[in-house]
């Protein structure tokens, strides 16, 4: 945990409030949205900065979350997992871009451990990794290792600043 500790926007959804905070069984909280009240509480992963997005796949709303130990696809309504792709933390929790998404593309980026693109599954909740590179460390690598902005999926391109 980083001394300066971890704080990820809230993200509404339908009547929820979804929090990004990390905890036993409770990185991923939903909350009443009038009342405070605990909807639903998943996962065991730690958490990271990044705010949660949602989209679609198969016609059903995905939460896609990405958390210190992977990205996440969860259903909206109970918390459930959809799909993961791991992506462990080397030294720190630092993700603090937003998932990108383009053409059935997501990405996401971090200051030590590189980049991830899956591909998103239009029919069906799942995912597929299409790559993930990092280097030796954040120094000697040949991939993007964004810190805070977000990177831009334009065509076969992607524009970030590490």
């Amino acid at each position: 945990m980083p001394i300066w500790g971890i704080a990820a926007s809230p993200f509404v959804v339908d009547d929820k409030v979804i929090m990004h905070i990390g905890g036993e069984d409770a990185c991923i909280v939903a909350l009443d949205k009038k009342t405070g009240a605990e909807i639903w509480k998943s996962q065991n992963d730690g958490a990271q900065y990044s705010t949660p997005i949602l989209i679609s796949q198969g016609g059903k709303p995905v939460l896609v979350i990405w958390t210190a130990d992977g990205v996440i696809g969860l259903n909206p309504a109970d918390g459930k997992l959809y799909w993961r792709e791991d992506m462990k933390v080397s030294k720190m929790p630092i993700g603090i871009v937003t998932p990108t998404i383009s053409d059935n593309r997501l990405l996401v980026s971090s200051f030590y451990d590189g980049s991830l693109m899956l591909r998103i599954n239009p029919d069906e909740p799942t995912v597929g990794r299409i790559w993930r590179k990092m280097g030796r460390d954040e120094q000697h690598t040949q991939s993007l290792h964004c810190v805070i902005g977000t990177p831009v999926i334009e065509g076969n391109y992607v524009y970030g600043v590490d």
